[in-house]
């Protein structure tokens, strides 16, 4: 196993849909829209990431102490994409405040790794995407995705395929481009769940969007801010919310499907990811101690980038650790299904024409063929036919031949992403109340008079149970050496003031100096 003391490491393979989640540094609100230039930095950044490292971007999020992206790379190159995304916005952002004359949090990201979640299914995929184009409405910032400050990634982007993004006028040097062509493309199991029909993709993902956000405006406790709030928030805001309790299991990989194939895949999904880090503790010693032969599990990046250290091959039944399919893999398998398809219907075209031309020559017949029927892409020749046999026909007891039922592939495909949309909508019904509670955003200083938190609601101000406030007079002053002032006389106190000399104190105000000791 591998050590606590670590981060564990990670499965990075190329054509693995994964969404990714950074926060800020103590959950400020840097990534705001307090300046526009916040949403341009962003995009460029992101556009840059793009096109240096060929990683295909399906959709993403900013809020605003956290952004959601989620991806796919073409490559085993992840964390370099991850890396020069993080990097150019913190820099960038920085260099804003300092113009802005805000102090300047230089480590704009806390430091917790990247959250990477592998989506393995199309189920998984549309549902993660639900999931991150409510947060903001989640977080009780907005009404609607499109009130969002800065709001440009929707499902349509789908259609054209791109966004052309300016460089922003701060930060970014003359060595970069003016505009970068960022492309925006549907994750590829999701595209193929569709059957490649990304016009009745995007139709349905619209419609489950508008009825995700009505859900989490009902599950919602408290009324929004607005976009005029939170573009009048400052950068350092925080939430009043307290941050997630540590010590929790991280989850790595999801998996959409469900019933007893969902769980089976769940459990062999688990099962890698403890043997993929359990081989890799055991590669990491080995070398330690002198063997620089042995092999990483395939998927490891850090000992294959900067070690470069030998990797396994690919493990032929693996479905974790198993590279995944680009959209152009998954475009060009649809299009061979589609010559398949046409092939076979021809096929079965010249099989009847020859039979019907046999039928017409011959004098007498036992029985009298019927006319064929054609179901779906199927030909189904009820006579006896023995060349369509095989496409949905079945012998009567009489020896003649019986229409049959035959599924075409469109048929299947949108049998398929019926069910794929059913299970969006049922489990984000479920989840919606959940996901308010942790993605809520509440300023520190609003003055919303409901709370979420029965706790405090308790505790607040003309509540039974608010403790009195008590009065405070004049400030206590004492000396640093003198005794401790007692707790009553430090309550009732409205100020401690602890005098630094006894004789002389703070010195007095003067054309360069200012104030007493102690203050009035």
């Amino acid at each position: 196993m591998c050590s606590d003391a670590v981060t564990a490491p990670r499965i990075i393979v190329s054509g693995a849909t994964t969404a990714l989640t950074r926060r800020t540094t103590f959950r400020k609100a840097f990534l705001a829209p307090w300046h526009q230039a916040v949403g341009e930095c962003w995009l460029y950044s992101l556009a840059d990431a793009q096109r240096r490292t060929q990683v295909a971007i399906h959709h993403a999020v900013r809020c605003v102490n956290h952004h959601h992206l989620n991806v796919t790379p073409s490559s085993n190159n992840l964390p370099k994409f991850i890396k020069l995304l993080h990097e150019d916005i913190s820099c960038s952002v920085n260099t804003l405040m300092a113009r802005e004359r805000y102090d300047q949090p230089h480590e704009l990201f806390d430091d917790r790794p990247t959250h990477m979640l592998q989506l393995r299914d199309g189920e998984a995929q549309a549902l993660h995407l639900m999931y991150e184009f409510v947060n903001c409405v989640a977080a009780g910032l907005i009404d609607r995705p499109e009130q969002m400050p800065g709001y440009i990634f929707n499902f349509d982007l789908w259609l054209s395929g791109y966004i052309d993004v300016p460089k922003p006028k701060v930060y970014f040097g003359d060595c970069r481009p003016d505009v970068i062509r960022m492309e925006v493309t549907p994750p590829p199991l999701l595209y193929r769940a569709f059957g490649g029909d990304i016009e009745r993709l995007v139709y349905h993902m619209n419609r489950m969007a508008r009825e995700a956000v009505q859900k989490i405006v009902t599950a919602r406790k408290r009324p929004a801010l607005g976009p005029e709030a939170v573009m009048a928030l400052h950068p350092w805001s925080e939430p009043r919310t307290l941050r997630e309790t540590g010590g929790k299991r991280v989850p790595t990989f999801r998996i959409g499907m469900g019933g007893a194939v969902g769980r089976e895949v769940r459990a062999q999904a688990a099962e890698e990811v403890h043997q993929f880090r359990s081989e890799h503790e055991d590669a990491r010693l080995a070398r330690k101690s002198g063997d620089f032969a042995r092999e990483f599990p395939y998927g490891t990046y850090n000992m294959r980038v900067h070690h470069n250290a030998p990797i396994a091959k690919e493990h032929p039944g693996a479905f974790l650790t198993k590279s995944g399919p680009t959209l152009d893999d998954v475009k060009a398998e649809l299009q061979e299904r589609r010559e398949r398809r046409k092939q076979a219907e021809s096929e079965w075209a010249e099989a009847f024409e020859a039979e019907t031309a046999g039928a017409a020559g011959a004098e007498e017949t036992e029985q009298e063929p019927c006319e064929p029927t054609a179901v779906g892409t199927e030909v189904v020749d009820c006579g006896a036919s023995p060349a369509v046999e095989g496409a949905g026909a079945a012998e009567t007891d009489e020896g003649g031949w019986i229409e049959a039922t035959v599924v075409s592939p469109r048929e299947q495909m949108l049998e398929r992403s019926r069910a794929l949309m059913t299970f969006v909508e049922e489990a984000f019904e479920e989840e919606a109340e959940v996901i308010c509670e942790y993605a809520q955003f509440v300023p520190a200083d609003s003055s919303d008079p409901e709370e979420s938190d029965a706790k405090v609601e308790a505790l607040a101000p003309g509540s039974a149970e608010a403790p009195e406030k008590p009065a405070r007079g004049a400030p206590a002053v004492r000396h640093r050496f003198d005794r401790t002032v007692g707790d009553e006389e430090a309550a009732k106190s409205r100020r401690l003031v602890i005098l630094r000399d006894k004789r002389k104190g703070r010195p007095p105000g003067g054309p360069t100096r200012s104030g007493s000791d102690p203050p009035d």
